[in-house]
């Protein structure tokens, strides 16, 4: 039961990144937007925060690394739940994560108002490779 349990999380996870891509671009702004005002706001009694448009920019690619950063951690638990060994699911996992990164900028060229980027395709493997690597430090011994 748990190897079905996070192989559906896994796959609903990923739904979701490419569900988040196929928003209109004024709708994914506005979100980014919003989280930045707010961080704004909040972040006032810090002197020499950026302007909302740069942090919303910066908010922006940290998504990008965050949810590709889980998706990584979501891969390896349902390798590793499934009795693959670590050294069998690496290929596995990180070839998941850049197809999803491709096939993420690719859903975005048909997006009105979004454009792919191959610096967000980096970006997104990134996170995915330190998920990866935050994975093999945590269960070296195992």
């Amino acid at each position: 039961m748990r190897k079905f349990i996070w192989t559906a999380v896994y796959i609903v996870f990923t739904v979701l990144i490419f569900y988040n891509s196929s928003l209109p671009g004024a709708q994914s702004h506005q979100t980014s937007w919003l989280l930045a005002e707010l961080a704004e706001r909040f972040g006032s009694v810090f002197t020499g925060l950026p302007p909302v448009g740069v942090l919303e920019q910066v908010l922006r690619k940290l998504a990008h690394f965050f949810e590709y950063f889980v998706q990584a951690l979501l891969c390896c638990r349902m390798f590793a739940v499934n009795g693959w060994s670590r050294g069998a699911s690496r290929g596995y996992i990180l070839f998941l994560s850049l197809l999803t990164a491709v096939l993420d900028e690719y859903l975005q060229l048909t997006v009105p108002a979004r454009n792919g980027a191959i610096g967000d395709i980096l970006l997104d493997f990134t996170g995915s490779l330190t998920a990866w690597a935050t994975w093999e430090v945590l269960h070296w011994n195992r």
